[in-house]
């Protein structure tokens, strides 16, 4: 250590050998400070050098090497080229094209040129340069004239289908076929019965309508049976339009099954179906405990699956949803711990804007309590008139002005009638879990 201080305070700034380690030498305070000062000018210079490479400095182009030098000042050129180059094709200079090697200079050429067309050729294929037209391979260029033509027709043929030309038609498969036919009987129904085509005025066609319903589930892939379809299309007045956006929003609900929670919602006889029971104009009823419905977030939606589900169930034929349902309430024994004003309101706003593909004739509430017809005041305004009109609070004494003769015998002992509601619901839950696993 005091070799080394006596070393440091004599001032030895030139070259020489270290007495420390004999094989190195030492390197003096002016050499160090002089590559130190290159260091820290290269790196204020390499931002620049990358995006601006005219701004690197002589000293770091190399002198030596023609070919080294060279491939440095064309690399210099490609990365001032660069954004012009990627963005607009045309400007890339003549020295970033290859000299040598044709076929390689060709290929350059001709990805230029594509890209140049780029848009038009997308937006408008008759612009398509014959010079991208493959000359060899027959099947190949079959392929790449037919797909031309689809692109021009694109417009035309997703508006107008009759203008799609028959070589596009399907000449096999009969279902795929049939689906073409039909679509284009949709824009143009020249080929369906004169009492089939919509007239001006007149109410949709229910075979136009249906065929409309049909190719459009088969479009986005959805599974659904022709009278489902024909639930949607009537529930809509054979409105396709209105029709297809309630498929699209409740469709998930025609799923649903009989297990899990289903089973345990039907088990609290909130609600059940009454087989068997007919008002007078054929409609069946479903039955509506509102006691046994205690106010929480999972019972309102266990609430709406188990109205889904029986409408589902008492529709599945044409005549059994145009006859429609009838829901009966029993309002006896209600209180504010039954109070889910929420649940009441998202049924009704689904039975109003007709999501639900079933037609529903009337709600009858029996012996309703002053604590519900006051909220009910406040609930009639928020819905369309149509749908309040077939809302009816009566006595249980008055049900045979709606129900059919002898209707005592259908309805639960909780209205004086003759069936145990307990014995009704775990029938009904063998019944469907019997027919949904066979």
């Amino acid at each position: 250590h005091l070799q080394a201080n006596t070393i440091r305070s004599s001032g030895l700034n030139t070259p020489g050998e270290n007495p420390f380690k004999p094989n190195r030498k030492f390197i003096s305070v002016t050499q160090r400070k002089a590559r130190f000062g290159n260091r820290k000018m290269l790196l204020q210079q390499k931002d620049s050098v990358l995006t601006h490479p005219e701004n690197l400095p002589s000293a770091a182009i190399p002198s030596t090497g023609s070919k080294r030098k060279q491939r440095f000042h064309n690399r210099t050129k490609l990365l001032q080229q660069r954004y012009s180059a990627l963005v607009h094709p045309k400007d890339l200079s003549t020295s970033a094209i290859p000299s040598t090697d044709s076929k390689r200079k060709q290929r350059f050429n001709k990805n230029k040129k594509l890209l140049e067309q780029k848009y038009s050729a997308l937006t408008h294929p008759k612009d398509l340069p014959s010079s991208a037209i493959p000359s060899k391979d027959s099947k190949r260029k079959q392929r790449f004239n037919n797909n031309k033509k689809l692109l021009q027709q694109k417009f035309s043929v997703l508006t107008t289908p009759k203008d799609l030309p028959s070589s596009t038609s399907p000449s096999t498969d009969s279902k795929r076929k049939q689906r073409f036919s039909n679509l284009k009987k949709l824009k143009h129904p020249g080929g369906l019965s004169s009492s089939a085509i919509r007239k001006r005025g007149s109410k949709p066609s229910e075979e136009i309508t249906l065929l409309q319903l049909k190719e459009f589930c088969d479009m986005f892939h959805i599974k659904i049976t022709d009278t489902q379809l024909f639930r949607y299309a009537y529930c809509h007045d054979f409105d396709s339009d209105s029709a297809r956006k309630a498929i699209q929003s409740s469709y998930p609900y025609l799923g649903l099954r009989m297990n899990g929670r289903m089973v345990d919602q039907f088990q609290k006889r909130v609600m059940l179906p009454l087989p068997g029971l007919r008002t007078k104009q054929k409609s069946q009823v479903i039955y509506i405990d509102a006691r046994r419905h205690l106010h929480s977030s999972e019972n309102s939606q266990l609430f709406i699956e188990n109205l889904h589900y029986l409408l589902n169930d008492m529709s599945k034929t044409r005549d059994d949803c145009k006859n429609g349902v009838c829901v009966i309430a029993n309002m006896r024994g209600y209180s504010m711990k039954n109070c889910d004003m929420d649940t009441i309101l998202q049924a009704a706003k689904a039975v109003e804007s007709r999501s639900l593909p079933a037609h529903f004739t009337a709600l009858l509430c029996i012996n309703a309590p002053k604590e519900f017809t006051d909220r009910w005041k406040l609930l009639r305004p928020m819905l369309a008139p149509w749908l309040a009109k077939k809302v009816h609070f009566i006595k249980a004494d008055k049900l045979d002005k709606f129900l059919m003769e002898g209707y005592d015998r259908f309805l639960p002992e909780e209205l004086g009638g003759w069936v145990d509601s307990t014995e009704l619901v775990e029938d009904y839950v063998d019944k469907k879990i019997f027919e949904e696993l066979s």
